[in-house]
C-alpha cells in the first residue's frame, strides 16, 4: 500500500530538482523513494555532507510537493531519521532535493 510523503519546499528548490530528476530519467517520486531506500540501507545520506551543508534554497516562497511512498519504507525511513537525529524526515528530503538540485546530480545510476 502506497501512501504521499509531503513537505513544503521552495518553490525554485521544487522546479530545480524535477529538472535533475527529469534529465536523468527519474519522476521526482521515484528519486526520493530510491533515496529513501538507501537511507534505511546504509542508515546514512549517501553524501556525508549532505545533511550538514548549508542549504542553497531558503524557506520562503515554499509550495507543497508530494511523493508517493510505500507505507513500510516510510515508517523505516522515519524511524531510521529519528535513529540519526533528525527530527523530521521532511528535512532530510529536504536536504537531499537542496543538494542534488545543487550539484546536478542524483545519487544513483
Amino acid at each position: 500500500m502506497s501512501e504521499y510523503l509531503s513537505l513544503r519546499v521552495n518553490k525554485n528548490l521544487k522546479d530545480d530538482f524535477n529538472a535533475v530528476c527529469k534529465k536523468r530519467g527519474y519522476t521526482p517520486s521515484r528519486a526520493v523513494r530510491l533515496f529513501c531506500i538507501n537511507y534505511i540501507k546504509d542508515k546514512k545520506a549517501p553524501y556525508p555532507d549532505m545533511l550538514n551543508r548549508i542549504r542553497k534554497y531558503s524557506d520562503e516562497d515554499l509550495e507543497r510537493v508530494g511523493f508517493r511512498i510505500v507505507k513500510a519504507v516510510r515508517s523505516d525511513f522515519q524511524a531510521i531519521c529519528k535513529e540519526n537525529g533528525e527530527d523530521k524526515m521532511s528535512n532530510v528530503i529536504r536536504a537531499f532535493m537542496d543538494y542534488c538540485a545543487t550539484n546536478d546530480c542524483l545519487p544513483f545510476k
